[in-house]
């Protein structure tokens, strides 16, 4: 979604929340999967009264719904400029890349609200290759605008791997791993458990690569997984170690899979579990065509025993129990039967 028109450089302040709140809609329309929402841009002075409200409500509306708003921190040398500096968002400032991790470029704003930095200038080239206004040629560039987009990338890039990351753990993993201030990609996907993922499913593709076609099922006397040390989030099945933070670390009964009612209401379906387990919530996820490809949602998470997901007919609907403490000890999927009286 582009911002402004061709050689405009005001972007007026109302639109920063009008923006988000659009792309909140894409997300629960056709774009299940977008999980980031990238502002590079900014203003000197953040606005007054209604517009403020409207941009605050609008934040914590999409965060709600799983997504993270990244902004550029600004270019003037001063302080961290609106909308990076409303602490929900995540301020990027820029750093040279051709200093130490954590040299800020000249031009950098800086100071109290600034939550990271990415590469945003380099004094041993001169610039940073980057698309250049309309025309996607290459050219030189510095600034802030660069820093959100290149953070933005990278969170999206590990709740592509892990959808099931909320906004403030996804954030966690890219801060806490960051090197003196600078992000580390590699760091940040390892801190959200990712490596683990990865390795895990690349040693399964090789093994169902290398088995013969009738092989013998699989031993249940296989070695305990090690343990996952000092991650943010640990993958599914993994045991934490004391490092790791003890609010996503601890482990939790396992839940059982739910035995749901589900009912057409309007554009959506209802979900409704007789009982809730302790420590566990109601979870569904729905499978739709996006861009010509089946594809899952992010999933939808109630507090309570209904949920009412927003599914058309033809659109397949899972469903589960998930540990309230992040532990990942959940129940399996199960599909959900949609009946229609």
């Amino acid at each position: 979604m582009k911002a402004l028109p061709s050689g405009e450089l005001q972007f007026p302040a109302k639109e920063f929340y009008l923006a988000i709140e659009a792309c909140q809609r894409l997300r629960e329309s056709a774009y299940p999967s977008m999980s980031v929402v990238n502002l590079s841009l900014g203003g000197e002075a953040a606005p007054e009264g209604a517009v403020l409200n409207g941009f605050k409500r609008a934040v914590a509306s999409a965060r709600e719904a799983g997504m993270s708003i990244v902004a550029a921190a600004g270019d003037t040398g001063g302080s961290v400029l609106f909308p990076a500096s409303y602490s929900p968002v995540l301020a990027v400032g820029a750093a040279d890349a051709g200093q130490a991790p954590g040299t800020l470029c000249s031009f950098a704003s800086r100071g109290e609200g600034l939550d990271l930095l990415a590469p945003g200038c380099d004094t041993l080239t001169g610039g940073l290759e980057v698309a250049f206004q309309d025309t996607g040629e290459p050219a030189f560039g510095s600034g802030a605008s660069q820093t959100s987009a290149e953070v933005s990338a990278v969170e999206a890039s590990i709740d592509s791997y892990n959808p099931e990351l909320t906004p403030q753990q996804t954030e966690a993993c890219l801060t806490s791993s960051a090197r003196n201030g600078a992000l580390d990609a590699a760091a940040a996907f390892d801190a959200c458990g990712l490596e683990r993922i990865v390795q895990a499913g690349e040693q399964a593709e090789r093994a169902a690569q290398q088995a013969p076609e009738s092989s013998p099922p699989p031993s249940h006397s296989e070695p305990p997984a090690q343990p996952c040390t000092g991650a943010i989030v640990c993958p599914p099945g993994v045991p934490a170690t004391p490092s790791v933070s003890p609010k996503l670390g601890v482990f939790e009964p396992s839940c059982s899979p739910p035995r749901l009612r589900a009912t057409r209401v309007g554009r959506g379906v209802r979900l409704r579990s007789s009982s809730v387990p302790k420590h566990c919530r109601l979870q569904a996820r729905i499978r739709s065509i996006v861009h010509e490809k089946m594809r899952w949602t992010r999933p939808y998470t109630s507090r309570g025993a209904v949920l009412t997901v927003p599914a058309s007919a033809g659109d397949e609907i899972e469903a589960r129990f998930k540990g309230v403490a992040e532990a990942k000890l959940s129940s399996t999927w199960v599909r959900v039967a949609v009946s229609h009286t």
